[in-house]
């Protein structure tokens, strides 16, 4: 190494730090300082909430900054007040949080959705107001939050790779608080109301998005989401050479690959063509819900991306996800889990779910990290992806174990329940 190489990447380390200040700054007032202000300050901001009380208003929050969390938590708060015109009725209704690309984006497509709140995106109003959401005030706050992670007041640690709570939320809830809360919005998803995602882009705009991606209108399309990391459902990383067999079908059936998410394109995947949407200049919030519109299928691995084609009611296949969610899926999707393994074989489906459930009082989902985890192998993704495609009618539910897919219309792949039935049954 050169001296100048050396001086270069010394200069880039110290930059790189430097840079990281402000937001460790944000990260240190939004887990410690906010919370200091609410108890020093209780009967200055006591006075507030009497105002807020007295004006009827009310602040939304733990809406995360992550595209699968906004849809999710965005979609319930839609449905919720849809069904029921009651909750703000009379209400002054405001959501402020922090001005991302993504919340601006949102803003800027779907606030005319939400007519019934503001949305306030600025980060000092944001931190002005963050102590009060601590009183937990039902009167004057609604926790609109469903991720799994939680956060207290009790909590002591101050962890910068854990990104603040503006992504993960406020999370003052606790197990049975949140199942609760999952039934609620599970009877929201399946009423008769659409998605505010669920509306018709024009022709022309459509076919510009076409062109300037070298897609080509006279083929199906594919969309394919690699999830490479150990995080949340993603017990273990998905391996882009499990996809090959895949890639080498859909070629001779002349689809179109999309890679989408905003992962890194795998190399192997350039044998195949897979256009590179995920880390084009056109990849965006609104461009990832028109992508999906125009696609006929499309591959999620463990992450909240699903809910895009979940909302839009198109043919998807989720696959390597450990925990269970009654939301996963419709009559017109399957999902492949990862699964979890002990030294006694792999875990019952209820008990695998008991796990991930039981995480939920702790501040992060718990990954099994002390057993094998079996994801999805080639053949077995090339013959789900072959059902999917396949399928034309509507499947009858199928009820399994009460602690998950009880109510769904999402489907296990045939290939699925033959090899692993004994762990669907109790």
């Amino acid at each position: 190494m050169t001296k100048n190489n050396f001086i270069y990447l010394n200069l880039r380390t110290v930059f790189h730090k430097i840079i990281l200040i402000p937001k460790k700054l944000e990260i240190i007032y939004e887990k410690k300082l906010s919370i200091l202000i609410f108890y020093l300050l209780r009967p200055v901001i006591f006075v507030f909430e009497k105002i807020l009380e007295m004006k009827n208003i009310i602040l939304i929050y733990n809406i995360s900054d992550g595209a699968g969390h906004l849809l999710e938590e965005t979609d319930y708060l839609y449905k919720l007040n849809i069904k029921n015109k009651k909750i703000f009725k009379d209400k002054k209704v405001f959501w402020i949080t922090k001005k991302t690309n993504l919340f601006s984006e949102f803003k800027k497509e779907f606030g005319k959705n939400f007519k019934f709140m503001k949305i306030i995106l600025s980060k000092k109003i944001f931190y002005l107001v963050l102590p009060i959401l601590f009183t937990n005030n039902r009167k004057i706050t609604f926790d609109c939050g469903l991720g799994q992670q939680s956060y207290n007041l009790n909590d002591q640690k101050i962890d910068f790779n854990y990104n603040s709570i503006l992504q993960t939320g406020i999370r003052m809830k606790y197990k049975e608080t949140y199942l609760k809360k999952s039934i609620q919005i599970k009877n929201n998803y399946n009423s008769k109301y659409k998605s505010f995602i669920n509306k018709n882009y024009s022709k022309k705009e459509i076919s510009e998005f076409f062109y300037k991606l070298g897609i080509k209108k006279s083929k199906k399309i594919v969309l394919v989401q690699l999830n490479n990391r150990k995080i949340n459902q993603s017990a273990k990383p998905t391996q882009a050479k499990e996809f090959e067999s895949l890639f080498k079908y859909l070629k001779k059936k002349n689809y179109q690959i999309i890679l989408i998410g905003r992962e890194k394109m795998p190399k192997i995947f350039k044998k195949y063509n897979v256009i590179d949407y995920a880390n084009s200049k056109f990849s965006s919030f609104i461009n990832d819900i028109k992508i999906f519109h125009i696609s006929d299928f499309s591959i999620i691995s463990a992450s909240g991306l699903y809910f895009i084609p979940y909302f839009l009611r198109k043919k998807f296949l989720y696959i390597n996800g450990w925990g269970f969610s009654e939301n996963l899926g419709h009559n017109n999707s399957l999902q492949w889990p990862a699964l979890v393994k002990s030294k006694n074989g792999f875990l019952k489906l209820s008990k695998q779910k008991k796990i991930y459930v039981d995480s939920f009082n702790l501040n992060h989902s718990v990954i099994p990290l002390k057993n094998t985890i079996k994801n999805i192998n080639k053949n077995e993704l090339v013959q789900s992806f072959k059902e999917l495609e396949n399928s034309r009618k509507k499947k009858k539910f199928r009820k399994y174990h009460k602690l998950f897919l009880t109510l769904s219309g999402n489907n296990f792949p045939d290939l699925f329940l033959k090899k692993y039935n004994n762990l669907i049954n109790d």
